[in-house]
């Protein structure tokens, strides 16, 4: 039966300009790979910033071995979503991953970003035969 599985990564200070910089693992301060223990598939993806955007935007993307993935698509912060996505995909349609892959989450934020003060914390959520 599959479970769900959470990955979390974390940009402390979410700075102006930043093109497809690495979010780390929550917890770790250089580690930016989650390598998946088990195969499955992406099937949600939130972003939950510390501080509403005031200005510009964020845009946040899933890869998959280095590669970005288009279900769930990127998700942008900006003014209709300033502070909280929950992006929810059909599993039928969902990225499939192969144990062992590597994930990661990337953010490119414009020049006008504020607050550079907020945190952003990514959340994927995996769903697959996960067996400690």
């Amino acid at each position: 039966m599959p479970a769900d599985y959470d990955a979390s990564f974390l940009r402390e200070n979410l700075a102006a300009s930043l093109n497809n910089a690495n979010l780390n693992l929550l917890g770790y301060t250089s580690e930016t790979d989650f390598v998946l223990p088990f195969a499955g598939v992406v099937k949600r993806f939130r972003i939950i910033m510390t501080e509403a955007r005031t200005a510009g935007t964020a845009t946040f993307t899933v890869r998959k071995n280095g590669t970005a993935i288009t279900t769930p698509a990127a998700q942008v912060i900006n003014a209709s979503t300033p502070q909280f996505i929950d992006a929810i995909v059909d599993e039928a349609s969902a990225t499939s991953f192969a144990k062992g892959d590597k994930l990661s989450v990337v953010v490119t934020t414009d020049a006008g970003w504020l607050p550079t003060t907020s945190d952003a914390i990514a959340i994927v959520t995996l769903s697959g035969p996960f067996t400690p």
